[in-house]
């Protein structure tokens, strides 16, 4: 039994980076909707203007 090695510590900083991953790719995924919007509306915009 004491030839386990202790591994928790790897764990909680696959975990973390994982999360932090996890944090970034939604956070992208908000700004490009937000960016996408944003957009529209200002096609919609230039098409309203040129009538």
């Amino acid at each position: 039994m004491d030839n386990i090695p202790y591994t928790t510590d790897y764990l909680i900083l696959g975990l973390i980076v994982v999360f932090a991953i996890f944090g970034l790719f939604i956070a992208s995924m908000v700004i490009r909707y937000r960016n996408l919007t944003h957009d529209a509306r200002m096609i919609e915009q230039l098409g309203d203007d040129s009538r």
